[in-house]
């Protein structure tokens, strides 16, 4: 599932040469199908008339739902980490931000003065 995700992220991205939400969704709504496949299907072996119908009132409901929830909660989750930080300043730049610049050092008083 990892590998889906990544895989389908690193795709999108790629693809439309863009890093924005979109990409986490699509690569999510993958990992989220493949977990909705894998959980509803049956493990005992199946004859081929039963196929049909568990993949039709199983699997692809539920595939379907796990793309619609990872998708939307991945893709809210890089908006909102969008929104709140800020990409185009550099990691130097938030350094600076941080320290404050030309801050003298205070001394510290030693217990062995001489006078």
């Amino acid at each position: 599932m990892g590998f889906t995700f990544a895989f389908t992220e690193t795709c999108m991205a790629n693809l439309r040469q863009k890093n924005d939400p979109i990409n986490g969704a699509t690569g999510a709504c993958a990992a989220g199908f493949l977990a909705g496949l894998r959980s509803m299907f049956p493990r005992h072996c199946l004859h081929a008339s039963d196929i049909y119908k568990v993949l039709t009132e199983r699997s692809i409901p539920s595939a379907l739902g796990g793309c619609l929830v990872l998708g939307a909660v991945v893709g809210g989750y890089d908006y909102a980490g969008r929104m709140a930080g800020s990409p185009g300043i550099s990691l130097e730049e938030k350094r600076k931000r941080f320290f404050k610049p030309n801050t003298p050092i205070p001394e510290i008083p030693t217990a062995s003065t001489s006078e």
